[in-house]
């Protein structure tokens, strides 16, 4: 088992959480601008099914998830929507998060039995990168408590593109020399047979696997890499890394050289040697 910390640039990552609520009470107030619910169309019975561009928030929100149909009743499910991740426990309560720790302004609509409730911290108000600890859930039901989910919209805009981290490496086995990469978040799954296929990014300071590269993509360890440039490696006993890049950079820089390389990404380029 080996462990490696490497120090790198300096970089910065502001995360913001966004904290209004704790309870889970579901007395928690529809958000709206300025407190102002006549920028708002009527959330009643006659409107139950609101899509982003219904709303008139005093502020533009140029991306939009649509309406997100759920079907999974008291089951947990999860789905992606851009740069959304969405999921939920129990059918009841909805969670969100930014995939790659951009922070956005977040408007989302929640509909379930007759009519739908937004959330919105309002044009001024801090860009976040999840939810926080506020229960989003549908309207208050005769029962006191919120109708199961129905569907639901994101409506947002980025504020600052957030950092990702990645990971690959060489290891030497008695079979030959290994590619290995970060699991997470991909982008280049579509290059099957190289080594960018199984290539994942996360988010900063978080844990993610290290898997072999090529199928059947074998865990073989653990890592994390802050926004500074601190990287953990722990792999499994066993195996040795011989060198390891890493990458710190947006995802969409990521992606973009990929691009400019016509298949995976050119590692040599803003991606740092840790010399083993």
């Amino acid at each position: 088992m080996k462990m490696k910390k490497i120090k790198y640039l300096s970089f910065s990552l502001l995360f913001v959480a966004m904290v209004i609520g704790c309870s889970k009470d579901y007395t928690h107030p529809i958000f709206l601008p300025n407190g102002n619910p006549s920028n708002l169309p009527s959330i009643t019975n006659d409107n139950p099914n609101l899509e982003c561009e219904d709303l008139n928030l005093g502020c533009t929100l140029t991306e939009s998830s649509g309406k997100i149909d759920y079907y999974a009743g008291s089951a947990g499910d999860e789905g992606w929507a851009g740069i959304i991740h969405w999921w939920t426990d129990d059918g009841i309560e909805l969670n969100w998060e930014t995939t790659d720790g951009s922070t956005v302004r977040m408007a989302v609509i929640v509909k379930g039995g007759p009519s739908a409730i937004v959330y919105f911290g309002g044009c001024t108000a801090a860009c976040v990168q999840s939810n926080g600890t506020v229960p989003l859930t549908a309207p208050i039901g005769p029962s006191g408590k919120p109708y199961g989910l129905s569907n639901f919209s994101f409506c947002w805009s980025l504020c600052e593109p957030g950092k990702v981290v990645a990971l690959k490496g060489w290891l030497s086995t008695p079979a030959g020399n290994l590619h290995f990469v970060s699991d997470g978040n991909l982008l280049f799954s579509d290059q099957t047979g190289y080594w960018c296929e199984a290539l994942g990014y996360n988010v900063p300071s978080t844990t993610f696997d290290v898997i072999l590269a090529s199928s059947p993509f074998t865990k073989i360890g653990e890592a994390s890499i802050t926004a500074l440039g601190v990287v953990t490696l722990d792999l499994d006993e066993g195996y040795e890394a011989d060198y390891v890049r890493f990458f710190v950079g947006t995802a969409a820089a990521l992606d973009a050289q990929g691009d400019a390389n016509g298949w995976c990404p050119d590692y040599s380029n803003l991606w740092t040697l840790i010399d083993y």
